[in-house]
């Protein structure tokens, strides 16, 4: 900056301090340029002293050079002047030049036969020969252009060494290619897979490393082309057996070729590809040339050719065993991640289990027949320092998976079937087809006679085989042609299921790999892997995936009976309650339900596998769906028996609750007037009373003899209604929940009755006659409430009768419901409280028969065999004798006087005397 600026800018203070921070600037600098020369002199020094030893040193070279050349003059001229060994000099150059002519000759000929040697080498597959005959060529080619002046003599007078030579070059990346090929099959010897190896480590002047890193590379384009999809002349069972092999192969001959072999794991590199190397190495050109060259052409090669050793140019170094190690575990990581994507696109065009089977089966049979299987493990831990399955590791966690969805896929087509196959037939019930017209009653299909339900030979006879098969034992268990062929449908696919699941865990259906298993056994050889390893892993699928396919189609049924019933509700809410078509549908399904166990014997089998031969056995021989298994019942079966029993109890539930309330409706309209006169007729009875002047006088006394028309109508109505539906198929709880419901309602019904207005007597009578019959014949044991409710009504009927006609009325009243409750166990004995049904066994000397009491025809009602409630089955009838038994004569009801009473007694203790009522062979219920 200039003085004059400065002074005129700054004051004087100012300008002090910029001059003293301007000097300690100049101080430092120069401070730094005393440091700067202070470290870099002796640097200088050195630099000048180098300088000067590369100058002494260029000086030295000079000198030696030019006393070369001096030495060469003085060679030159010594060897003009006087020749070789005193010899005259035009002798030794017409010699030398004749020699010289033959060993053109002979190299000429060496190069001409080359190809033809090289071709032979390669299509026997010897890419180690072909490598050497190619490296010879490349020597004795480039020995004869090595002389400046023999070059272009040599040029100009035979240019068929030249073209030769062009013929030759190409030979290197055939060989190469050959080499390559080779390495990527994997059933070649370690012999064939080293040379080749070797033959490129000779071409490309590379390092074991480097050819071992090749030779990996190579394998992993193997795998990836044996697992591509367009290998379509290949099956993929073959496909995945020669990635296995690849694998294996490659294991074992990183062992052999790259590792000297030794018992320790710690063994030393090198191994058959050092062996090789080295043999080549020492391999002389006769050596080579044995076989395939006359002797006079050996003889007039140059010492040069002679000489020709195939070497490396840099020593070559082995593989440290970490290296070797190391890259051997990566090389493995990455091929389970390439075969792992592979193998899953090949198994996805698998369809069967079958097919997987018999992939394991090829797999087991090659890794068996492996010669080197025996030392796998040692093997693995040399090269890998663990062990490894290949089965394991590649294959098995692959199949597996494809298991499970071939499983999961043939159970959800089999309940997308089933669902299909419901909602088809569901449209079909209102149909006029016939079988449909059984779906509707069940009881014309229970009834109807078939040609079938019975053969000749068991007519004569019940016999085990006639009880347990056929269709008689369809109609027992209500089950319609609709359900069966619905069952036989979705069993199907079990059935498709279990045999193809049963070539891949059952243990005795491949012969070979059985003949195998023996033969291991036999001669201690190696088992490369446990086919049945996971066969506990399966069964344990197979019955969650039959559990979750049960619980689908429960949750898809269920869903049904709740729309069902929000429909029924609705056609209630618009006062057009028709709902018969719909519980039609209910019934039909909760019979589906119910007939799923019995009818769906795969599914047992899938549900309850074991991979034994019994079980095999089992299935294969399997004569009926409904034959018994003498063993603890496994607890996930019984638990989706429990869940179809369920929904088909929720079904039948529904159809009760609707039935009744329809048949309660009829009933309750017909008894609001409760008009006695018009419905039933009462017996009159002349007792015998004494005045008070003591005389006797004789009145007439009119009781009920029997419950109102609508009482009977009702019950028989309720049997009706069971029997459409199967009623003895159906479970005891079903119906005893359908009778207590209408019983609640009937109370329900003479409640409102009863309390709506005042009752005469004679009203009041029926209305007990009523209620104390229908408290006999459903009120079950249990039934508090009921009990508790009726008592009530009966009380209230009874405030409307004369206390005094009620003492006189109620014996007589007693007896006939008496009489009226025994010939409804028997005529209405589907609704009737089991518990209560039967008379005590009187014993006697006369032979007693189980009759009908009350009839008054002799000819209409025959001797009716039963058995006992504690029978445990069916029992052939024994031939009887003929007995003659006077008839039961019922007493009229139009007037019966108290002189009949001895009859009524007498009659009443004769029926007392027929033995006990067996409620089995009357009422429809089954004890389920």
């Amino acid at each position: 900056m200039d003085t004059n600026v400065l002074f005129e800018k700054f004051t004087i203070e100012e300008v002090k301090e910029i001059e003293k921070k301007t000097r300690n600037d100049i101080e430092k600098k120069k401070e730094e340029l005393r440091m700067l020369v202070g470290e870099r002199y002796r640097d200088l020094i050195d630099a000048a002293d180098t300088i000067t030893d590369m100058k002494n040193s260029a000086g030295k070279v000079t000198d030696c050079i030019a006393n070369i050349q001096t030495l060469c003059t003085n060679l030159k001229q010594t060897f003009m002047v006087k020749g070789v060994a005193g010899q005259s000099r035009h002798s030794i150059k017409r010699k030398s030049e004749e020699n010289h002519m033959y060993n053109i000759a002979s190299q000429i000929k060496l190069l001409l036969d080359m190809p033809e040697r090289i071709w032979s080498a390669l299509d026997g597959n010897a890419f180690l020969r072909a490598a050497q005959l190619y490296l010879l060529s490349r020597h004795v080619h480039m020995s004869m252009q090595q002389n400046i002046t023999q070059s272009s003599t040599v040029t100009s007078r035979f240019p068929i060494v030249t073209h030769q030579w062009t013929a030759i070059g190409h030979f290197k990346g055939l060989i190469l290619q050959g080499s390559r090929n080779t390495l990527q099959e994997g059933c070649k010897s370690d012999q064939v897979t080293a040379e080749c190896l070797c033959s490129i480590l000779l071409l490309e002047n590379s390092t074991p490393r480097q050819v071992f890193t090749e030779f990996l590379m190579s394998r992993t384009n193997a795998v990836r082309l044996a697992l591509h999809t367009s290998q379509a002349s290949m099956a993929i069972k073959d496909q995945l057996c020669l990635v296995v092999q690849l694998v294996t192969s490659t294991i074992n001959q990183v062992q052999a070729i790259f590792t000297e072999k030794g018992s320790d794991s710690d063994a030393m590199p090198g191994g058959l590809l050092a062996s090789l190397l080295s043999d080549a190495e020492k391999t002389s050109v006769r050596e080579i040339l044995v076989k395939t060259c006359d002797q006079n052409t050996l003889n007039n090669l140059p010492q040069t050719v002679l000489d020709f050793r195939p070497t490396l140019r840099s020593h070559a170094t082995v593989i440290s065993a970490n290296t070797l190690q190391d890259n051997t575990r990566q090389w493995v990581e990455t091929m389970a991640q390439n075969v792992q994507s592979g193998v899953e696109k090949l198994l996805s065009y698998i369809n069967s289990v079958k097919g997987l089977a018999a992939i394991r089966n090829d797999i087991w049979k090659l890794m068996h027949n492996d010669p080197k299987a025996a030392s796998w493990d040692r093997v693995c831990h040399m090269v890998l320092k663990k062990s490894l399955n290949v089965w394991q590791e590649f294959v098995n966690p692959l199949i597996t998976d494809r298991i499970k969805a071939i499983v999961t896929s043939h159970s959800d087509s089999g309940l997308a079937l089933c669902q299909q196959n419901i909602s088809r037939i569901l449209a079909d019930v209102p149909s006029k087809d016939r079988h449909m017209a059984f779906e509707k009653n069940l009881a014309d299909y229970i009834w109807h006679e078939g040609a079938g339900d019975l053969s000749v030979k068991s007519a004569w006879g019940l016999t085990k085989g006639s009880v347990k098969t056929g269709p008689l034992l369809m109609k027992a268990k209500a089950y319609t042609p609709v359900i069966q062929s619905l069952c036989s449908n979705f069993d199907g696919k079990f059935k498709q299921l279990l045999e193809d699941v049963s070539t891949y865990l059952s243990k005795n259906e491949d012969d070979s790999l059985k003949d195998s298993d023996s033969q291991l056994s036999t001669e201690g050889q190696h088992e490369p892997f446990d086919c049945y390893s996971d066969n506990q892993l399966f069964e344990k699928f197979l019955k969650d995936t039959c559990q979750k396919s049960i619980k689908r189609l429960q949750n898809h049924i269920a869903q049904i009976i709740e729309t069902s019933k929000e429909e029924i509700e609705s056609q209630r809410k618009n006062k057009i309650f028709d709902p018969t078509p719909v519980i039609h549908r209910v019934c039909l399904l909760g019979r589906f339900c119910s007939s799923i166990p019995d009818l769906c014997p795969h599914l047992y089998q899938l549900v309850t596998y074991h991979s034994s031969k019994d079980n095999v056995d089992r299935s294969r021989r399997l004569s009926t769906p409904l034959k018994p298994i003498k063993t603890k019942e496994d607890v996930t079966w019984s638990e989706m028996k429990l869940l179809l029993h369920t929904t088909s109890q929720s079904a039948f539930r529904l159809w009760g609750d609707v039935t009744s309330d329809k048949l309660v409706g009829v009933l309750s309209k017909a008894i609001e007037c409760l008009d006695v006169q018009i419905n039933t007729k009462w017996d009159e009875i002349e007792i015998m009373e004494e005045s008070e002047d003591k005389r006797s006088l004789k009145s007439v006394i009119r009781v009920p003899m029997s419950p109102g028309w609508q009482i009977y109508t009702l019950l028989y109505s309720m049997c009706h209604e069971i029997n459409g539906v199967g009623g003895h198929a159906l479970n005891r709880h079903t119906l005893a929940a359908f009778s207590r419901k209408t019983y609640h309602s009937v109370l329900a019904c003479y409640e409102r009755v009863l309390n709506k207005a005042e009752c005469s007597q004679t009203q009041a009578l029926q209305a007990w006659f009523d209620l104390k019959f229908i408290q006999n014949v459903l009120q079950a044991k249990q039934d508090s409430e009921g009990d508790l409710k009726c008592s009530g009504l009966i009380d209230l009927a009874e405030s409307c009768i004369d206390p005094f006609d009620l003492d006189v009325f109620t014996p007589y009243m007693t007896k006939h419901i008496s009489r009226q409750v025994q010939r409804s166990k028997v005529l209405f004995g589907a609704v009737s409280n089991s518990e209560k049904m039967g008379v005590t066994r009187t014993t006697g000397l006369q032979e007693q028969h189980n009759l009908l009491p009350l009839s008054s025809c002799s000819n209409r009602f025959q001797l009716l065999p039963v058995t006992d409630m504690a029978s445990s089955g069916l029992r052939s009838v024994p031939q009887q004798t003929a007995i003659n038994v006077q008839p039961y004569t019922m007493p009229s009801s139009e007037s019966t006087t108290l002189t009949s009473q001895p009859r009524m007694k007498e009659s009443s203790s004769f029926y007392d005397r027929l033995g006990n009522m067996s409620t089995l062979w009357f009422s429809n219920t089954s004890k389920n």
